[in-house]
C-alpha cells in the first residue's frame, strides 16, 4: 500500500520504493551493516524453523543491534546529510568516479576538494546512531516471539517501538512474552502499523491481513 494515494501494487523486493540510492559509503554497507544483518538472519531462520524458542541474552543483543540499525536508516532516510565542507583544507586533485569507486570498496573516505561527499557522511552516522539506540534499548530489552494463529502481519516502513516482522505469521515484540496471537488481536496490531507508517506499509498477501 503506497501512502498517501491509497494505491495497492504488486512490488519486487528490488522495486524503487525499497530501495535508496547511494544513501551511505560501500564500506558501511558491506561491512559493519552487513554484519549486523547477517548476525540477524542467522538468528531469525533458526527462529522460523523453530530451533530457537525463547530468547537468551547474546541473541537479544542481535536483535537491538539490527533494530537499531533499522532505526539509523530511518533517521537518514528522512533527514538526509549534504555535503560536508571543511573549512581551512587546501583542495587536493580530484578523483575521477572509478577511483571513488576503488576506494570506498577498499575502506577508504574521500574528498572532493574541500569536500566530504554526503554518503560518505552517512556511513560515519550510521555508526553513531546504532551506538547511540543501542544504548538506549539495552535496559529495555526483553524481546518475545509472537506468532499469529492465521492471519499475516502488515510490515511498516517505519520503526515501530518493539515490533519487528521477520515473517508474515511471526515478530519479534519487546517487551512481551511467547505467545500466539488471534485474528482478533492481529487485526489490532496491524492497525498500529498501517497507522506508524509513513510512505507505504507491503504484506505477503493483503486479504490474509485483518
Amino acid at each position: 500500500m503506497v501512502r498517501p494515494k491509497n494505491v495497492i501494487r504488486r512490488a519486487k523486493p528490488n522495486d524503487d520504493i525499497f530501495c535508496s540510492t547511494r544513501a551511505w559509503d560501500h564500506g558501511s554497507e558491506v561491512g559493519f551493516m552487513k554484519k549486523l544483518e547477517d548476525d540477524f538472519q542467522r538468528l531469525v531462520e533458526l527462529i522460523i524453523a523453530g530451533d530457537v524458542l525463547s530468547l537468551d541474552q547474546a541473541q537479544m543483543h542481535i536483535i537491538n543491534a539490527f533494530y537499531a540499525l533499522w532505526m539509523a536508516r530511518a533517521e537518514i532516510r528522512v533527514q538526509p546529510a549534504q555535503d560536508f565542507l571543511l573549512k581551512g583544507v587546501v583542495p587536493g586533485r580530484a578523483f575521477t568516479a572509478d577511483e571513488e569507486e576503488s576506494l570506498e570498496k577498499v575502506g577508504y573516505a574521500f574528498f572532493r576538494g574541500s569536500t566530504v561527499p554526503s554518503r560518505i557522511v552517512n556511513g560515519m552516522r550510521v555508526h553513531f546512531l546504532v551506538g547511540r539506540y543501542l544504548r538506549q534499548l539495552k535496559p529495555t530489552a526483553d524481546w518475545g516471539i509472537v506468532r499469529t494463529s492465521s492471519a499475516e502481519f502488515v510490515v511498516p516502513d517505519w520503526p515501530v517501538h518493539g515490533f519487528l516482522p521477520v515473517h508474515p505469521t511471526l515478530a519479534l515484540v519487546n517487551p512481551a512474552s511467547n505467545q500466539t496471537l488471534t485474528t482478533a488481536s492481529v487485526s489490532l496490531v496491524n492497525r498500529q502499523l498501517r497507522a506508524a507508517s509513513r510512505f507505504y506499509f507491503f504484506a505477503r498477501d493483503f486479504s490474509r491481513c485483518p
